[in-house]
């Protein structure tokens, strides 16, 4: 969607682009996106409830907080943050909803959306002006360690200051980027939205197991459930790793997946297009679990460290979802070298500390 006020060239234009074009954001009436605006409370709740696309959720009747009713606007969305323990409003039980939303409480809202992943911060600031002992300085600091956030180009975060519109959208769109895999176990059959993250590729890790012959079928579903295409139709047991892109047959769009199962069964989907890309030269550093682009690495050496404890196991696919490699599995610290595959186009890190790769 183009907006008459962020022409190209816009700082954030592609991040603004992302998330109104995949229905997180719209703009306004008058075709404005207005990237200067602060983003307000309920606002924000709206962007981060479209961004997890919960599947099913129903509001209460009775509202968490004392200034919101079930008649607000962005009700629900406030109400599913409030469920999840991702924000849990001011100590009179009010929410504020038209109050502006700060920088350190948007770093912590984005940090408990990701699950709260294993993260110890640094006890040297990545920013000038927060200490370790300033209020959400893990959740600050962890958006620094996955470049969620950059601060600003003097070093400091501003954390008192209120979220722009602008960079609004460019936290969302990197928070896409380091959004864990999605797990889902079960037996029988099943079928599941994706979530909304405007990826173009996703791949599913299924195993089904049955002491049955009846056959296992997975397929593509549509926004409205309704099969696309099949990807799996295995007899008896099946354990294997699958992608699908966003367009199916016919131009339909992708949006789930659907299986018909005579056993129990474990998924873990992730979306492999929203992710960051290794840097020309230098490193990338990054902690707990994550995919990379590595394809502009292919055939040169690059280096796999894990600094702390716990595992690290750094695994190779293709476009295709193909797994190619496992170069490392281990439990604590390491460093090794590894010459990147011609046919790569990823690497995933599953992790329990902080890691790098370094060409």
């Amino acid at each position: 969607m183009a907006f008459s006020d962020v022409p190209a060239g816009t700082p954030f234009h592609r991040e603004i682009t992302w998330i109104t074009d995949v229905g997180i954001a719209t703009g306004w009436g008058d075709g404005t996106f207005r990237p200067v605006q602060p983003v307000n409370r309920d606002a924000m709740a709206a962007f981060l409830y479209r961004l997890a696309e919960p599947v099913g959720y129903q509001p209460p009747a009775e509202s968490p907080f004392t200034d919101i009713t079930p008649q607000t606007q962005f009700y629900k969305e406030m109400a599913w943050l409030a469920e999840k323990g991702i924000s849990t409003g001011w100590d009179d039980g009010t929410y504020r909803p038209w109050e502006p939303v700060n920088r350190d409480a948007m770093a912590a809202f984005m940090y408990r959306l990701a699950g709260e992943p294993p993260y110890e911060p640094p006890t040297r600031s990545p920013f000038v002006d927060i200490t370790p002992e300033t209020s959400y300085y893990k959740e600050m600091a962890w958006l620094a360690s996955t470049g969620i956030s950059t601060g600003w180009n003097d070093g400091t975060y501003r954390p008192t200051e209120p979220v722009n519109r602008d960079a609004m959208a460019a936290f969302i769109y990197r928070l896409a980027a380091f959004w864990p895999p999605r797990r889902e176990s079960g037996s029988g059959n099943w079928a599941r939205l994706l979530p909304r993250l405007g990826v173009r590729y996703w791949v599913a890790t299924i195993k089904h197991s049955t002491s049955s012959t009846a056959t296992f079928q997975a397929w593509t579903i549509d926004s409205g459930q309704k099969d696309i295409g099949p990807i799996v139709g295995k007899s008896g047991s099946y354990e294997g790793t699958v992608g699908m892109t966003s367009s199916g047959p016919g131009g339909r769009s992708v949006r789930g997946l659907r299986f018909a199962a005579s056993g129990s069964w474990t998924v873990s989907l992730r979306g492999v297009e929203a992710m960051p890309q290794l840097p020309a030269s230098g490193s990338h550093n990054g902690s707990g679990d994550q995919v990379v682009r590595v394809d502009n690495a292919r055939g040169r050496a690059v280096t796999l460290a894990h600094s702390s404890g716990g595992t690290f196991i750094v695994m190779v696919m293709d476009v295709a979802g193909t797994w190619l490699a496992l170069p490392v599995e281990v439990s604590g610290t390491h460093s090794s070298s590894y010459t990147i595959p011609n046919n790569a186009y990823a690497v995933e890190v599953v992790a329990d500390g902080a890691w790098s790769i370094t060409r």
